[in-house]
C-alpha cells in the first residue's frame, strides 16, 4: 500500500527497554488518535555587556537541556496493550481463567517504575510521502488517564516523558493484531460499595508521583526520573441524581469509611465459551471528595461524584486486569509492592475471577467481583 502524506500514514511502535535511554526497536505496533510528543531545546544566553551592540553577538548563546514530552491519545483494544499496562503500573502477573485454552488475565498491579522504561518510535509522514520515524527513547510514563463516556469507545491518555529523540532509527515494520476491537460504552458496568450505579461519563487518572527535572552537570539530558511523591489515583463519575445514596458517599465520608470501586470495560464478542475480552479497575478503599448536585437550570439534575483511591494495608491500592488472548509478560519487579502486601499475587481459575492478594504476616485477602451473566 503506498503511503498517503498526511497523518493517515502515521504509526506508533513501543518496545520495552532492557537499559534505560537505549533504543529498542519497536516489537507492538498499536493504532491511535492522536499524539502531541515534541521536543524543546532551551537556549543559553550570555548578555555579553562590553561591545556597542544592539543585538546579542551570535558567540553568546548555545543548545541546553532537552526536553521531550506530549501525550498519546489511544482507543483500547482487545489485544495488544500490556505493553503499555507494563509501564503505567509496573508489576503484571498473567494466568488463564478455568476452562479457558485461549484467554489470558493478565493483572497489572504499581511497583516502582525504576528501571521500566520504553522506546516509543512515532512515524511521522512528510509531504513527499516518506514516514519519518520519530524514536523517543528513555520514555517513561508519568501520567494515565482512562475515560468513556455515552456513545464512545473507552480511551487511553498517557504523558511521556522521553530522554531523547532521535531521528536516525529506522522505521518499524508495523504489523498489528488482527481481530482486535475497541471496547464501547454499551458493555461498562461500575460497582461502588456492592451497588451498581448507571454513569453517562468516567474518568480514571493515576499519577505517577515522578520528578522529571533531573538534570546534571555534564549532559543536556536528563537522568531516568525517579518517583519522588505518592502515586495520586483518582476517579470521576458522571451521573443523573437518582437519590441520597451515592451523595452520601461523600456527604458521610470518614477515615476508615472507604468503599471498593470496580469499574469494568467489556467487549461484545467473546473469546471461548462465555469469555469476553475486558479491562477492569478495582479501588477497594476509596474517599469520595466530591457529590453534590445543583439545579442549573430546568434539565434533570446530574451530578459528578470524585474520589481518590488509597492504600488499606492490605489490599493493592489499584489493580487492572486485562482479558484478552495475549499470554505475552513483561519484565517486573514485583519486590516492590507496596510495604503491607507480599509479592504473592495470584488470579483464580475459577469463574468469579477473585483476584488473591497474601499480605506479608497476615491472613490472605481477597477483592473480587462476581461476572456478569456474559463473564
Amino acid at each position: 500500500m503506498s503511503t498517503i502524506p498526511s497523518g493517515i500514514s502515521a504509526q506508533l511502535g513501543i518496545a520495552i527497554e532492557s537499559t534505560y535511554g537505549t533504543y529498542a526497536a519497536p516489537t507492538k505496533f498499536v493504532v491511535f488518535n492522536n499524539e502531541s510528543i515534541v521536543q524543546t531545546i532551551e537556549r543559553i544566553e550570555s548578555p555579553g555587556i562590553g561591545r556597542t551592540t544592539n543585538v546579542m553577538s551570535v558567540d553568546h548563546w548555545t543548545p541546553g537541556q532537552q526536553e521531550n514530552k506530549g501525550t498519546i491519545e489511544i482507543d483500547v483494544l482487545t489485544k495488544g496493550f500490556n505493553i503499555i499496562w507494563e509501564q503505567m503500573f509496573g508489576a503484571s502477573v498473567t494466568t488463564q481463567p478455568g476452562g479457558a485454552t485461549a484467554t489470558y488475565d493478565t493483572t497489572h498491579t504499581i511497583t516502582d517504575l525504576m528501571g521500566t522504561s520504553g522506546t516509543w518510535q512515532i512515524g511521522r509522514p512528510d509531504s513527499s510521502s516518506t514516514v519519518q520515524p520519530f524514536s523517543y527513547v528513555g520514555t517513561k510514563v508519568t501520567e494515565w488517564e482512562l475515560s468513556q463516556a455515552v456513545n464512545e469507545f473507552l480511551k487511553l491518555t498517557v504523558t511521556l516523558d522521553a530522554k531523547e529523540e532521535k531521528t536516525d532509527q529506522a522505521l518499524g515494520a508495523s504489523s498489528y493484531a488482527s481481530g482486535a476491537k475497541p471496547l464501547p460504552f454499551t458493555g461498562s458496568t461500575i460497582t461502588i460499595d456492592g451497588n451498581s450505579y448507571i454513569l453517562r461519563s468516567v474518568s480514571i487518572k493515576g499519577v505517577n508521583g515522578a520528578e522529571e527535572d533531573r538534570f546534571q552537570l555534564g549532559a543536556a539530558t536528563k537522568l531516568e526520573i525517579i518517583q519522588e511523591a505518592h502515586r495520586e489515583i483518582t476517579a470521576e463519575f458522571e451521573l443523573e441524581f437518582s437519590s441520597l445514596v451515592a451523595y452520601n458517599l461523600f456527604r458521610n465520608a470518614v477515615s476508615g469509611s472507604e468503599v471498593e470501586v470496580v469499574i469494568r470495560f467489556q467487549a461484545g464478542t467473546a473469546i471461548e465459551s462465555s469469555l469476553f475480552p475486558f479491562v477492569r479497575v478495582t479501588l477497594p478503599a476509596c474517599r469520595f471528595d466530591r457529590g453534590g448536585p445543583s439545579v442549573g437550570g430546568p434539565e434533570r439534575l446530574i451530578h459528578t461524584l470524585t474520589c481518590k483511591a488509597l492504600n488499606d494495608g492490605t489490599n493493592e491500592p489499584i489493580t487492572l486486569v486485562y482479558r484478552s488472548t495475549d499470554s505475552d509478560t513483561y519484565p517486573s519487579d514485583s519486590s516492590s509492592l507496596s510495604p503491607s502486601v507480599s509479592p504473592s499475587l495470584s488470579a483464580s481459575t475459577s469463574e468469579s475471577l477473585s483476584i488473591s492478594v497474601s499480605p506479608s504476616l497476615s491472613p490472605s485477602a481477597s477483592a473480587s467481583l462476581s461476572p456478569s451473566p456474559s463473564a
